[in-house]
């Protein structure tokens, strides 16, 4: 992953990130995870089928600039309506638009 972290590295990671959290949280709005936990948990699932495409925006030894990225998609997400920030921007939630649009990513869980 490179340094700059791109629209196109938003693109690629909110859908899954969305969906690690309405999985972890069985959908529940207002029920919160950390984003770091939420990582571990896509990392540790290889039935998704996207594995080698998400593996590069999920190193979670990448240091400061795996902290910064984190922290500017959970942002990204957070000012688009996806999620709620809680004690931190570690700590968030599922927003209902957020299930509306992992049902649009995902039409499994609708």
């Amino acid at each position: 992953m490179s340094e700059r972290w791109s629209p196109e590295d938003n693109e690629t990671l909110w859908p899954w990130l969305l969906r690690g959290i309405y999985e972890m949280k069985g959908g529940v709005v207002g029920r919160t995870v950390l984003m770091t936990n939420v990582v571990e948990y896509i990392k540790a699932k290889n039935y998704w089928g996207n594995e080698l495409e998400l593996e590069k925006y999920l190193r979670i030894n990448a240091g400061d600039s795996y902290r910064r990225n984190l922290y500017k998609i959970t942002r990204w997400m957070i000012d688009r309506g996806f999620l709620r920030n809680h004690a931190d921007f570690h700590e968030v939630s599922i927003t209902r638009q957020g299930i509306n649009m992992l049902g649009k990513h995902f039409p499994e869980f609708q």
